[in-house]
């Protein structure tokens, strides 16, 4: 997860001066899902959308993540937390879209 300072230096990357954010991305249109289940368990994470003009995505798929404060530890148990979010809100999707089998009437 961090960075050495010996591969800082290879790779010419400058130390970090404040905080930055990561752009999450997920497949499925669940972003404001996940940031709901996310507060549930207790993560706090930026509100869904907020890349966007007025914090409306159009794609409902973008979550910006923070993980410039808490320490490495922290970050990698709200990754899990953060994942197992995001694979419970879109199977809730995919269990919502599913089409369901047509019935054939029988007379």
């Amino acid at each position: 997860m961090a960075i050495s300072v010996r591969e800082r230096r290879r790779h010419n990357i400058p130390r970090p001066k404040g905080g930055y954010f990561v752009s999450l991305d997920t497949k499925r249109p669940v972003a404001l899902r996940v940031v709901e289940l996310a507060r549930g368990a207790g993560l706090s994470l930026t509100p869904a959308g907020a890349t966007f003009p007025y914090n409306r995505d159009p794609g409902n798929s973008n979550i910006r993540i923070s993980p410039s404060r808490p320490p490495v530890s922290e970050i990698e148990k709200a990754m899990k937390v953060l994942a197992l979010c995001i694979e419970l809100a879109s199977a809730e999707y995919d269990a919502k879209t599913r089409k369901k089998p047509e019935v054939k009437k029988r007379y």
